[in-house]
């Protein structure tokens, strides 16, 4: 389903015109979410300024290959995502997947971040983020390959401090471990301290074949509870 074109020509009144009345309720009283593609449409410049507005972390451009989704109820916006380039260097992730220097070379960009993830404020509607994020899972391979290329694997940043990683449990993240605590600047990186966990989501199950590789211990310090799970995410069953 196309959402209708908007009329307004500024960003800003575009956003400011989205109904921001207070939603609430079961996941079941309502529509179905729908999660479309929303890059290089009349709403993109919605999801930039409700990121914007909404995100801790603020709107940033998003790097290397990236679509930006919008989850709709009635018509109404509840829930923004975005995907882009995964990581460089990830030691949990990397151990976990197994593979050597030149194997994630050639195999890195299979895998997409979900560089961010918004349930919007006047949403307060239990299980919707996980609803809206699983819809969105089932799109991706899909959306993508007709964009860019095959995904085998999403990934993901959880700030402990402020987040506990639910809505990514609720829909079968498997937590690996967390970062150091640094990030890339220039050539080199710089430590701020401020580790995050780390989530990735298995899309294609025999990606270890397809890569020729096998799972390694996780580094020491950097281990997740869920290191030794298998590399399917068996179903069960904040904002970041």
């Amino acid at each position: 389903m196309k959402r209708a074109k908007l009329n307004q020509t500024d960003t800003t009144q575009r956003s400011d015109s989205i109904d921001r009345a207070l939603i609430t309720g079961n996941l079941n009283e309502f529509d179905p979410v729908a999660v479309e593609v929303v890059s290089g449409s009349d709403w993109e410049c919605v999801w930039d300024e409700l990121v914007k507005k909404y995100h801790y972390l603020g709107y940033q451009r998003l790097l290397g290959h990236s679509l930006k989704d919008l989850a709709f109820i009635h018509e109404r916006p509840v829930a923004a995502l975005s995907w882009s380039a995964p990581a460089l260097k990830l030691a949990a992730r990397d151990c976990f997947i197994g593979w050597s220097a030149e194997q994630q070379k050639r195999h890195l960009k299979q895998i997409a971040g979900n560089s961010r993830f918004l349930v919007m404020p006047w949403v307060r509607i239990p299980s919707m983020a996980s609803h809206a994020l699983a819809q969105n899972i089932a799109r991706l391979p899909l959306d993508w390959q007709r964009q860019f290329n095959q995904r085998l694997l999403l990934e993901t940043f959880v700030d402990g401090r402020f987040y506990k990683g639910t809505y990514y449990k609720a829909s079968n993240w498997l937590h690996v471990g967390h970062t150091q605590g640094s990030t890339k600047q220039g050539k080199g990186y710089r430590y701020h301290g401020s580790r995050k966990e780390i989530y990735l989501y298995v899309i294609e199950p025999d990606f270890r074949n397809m890569i020729g590789c096998q799972q390694k211990p996780a580094p020491f310090g950097l281990e997740a509870v869920g290191r030794n799970a298998p590399a399917q995410i068996i179903i069960s069953g904040g904002n970041h």
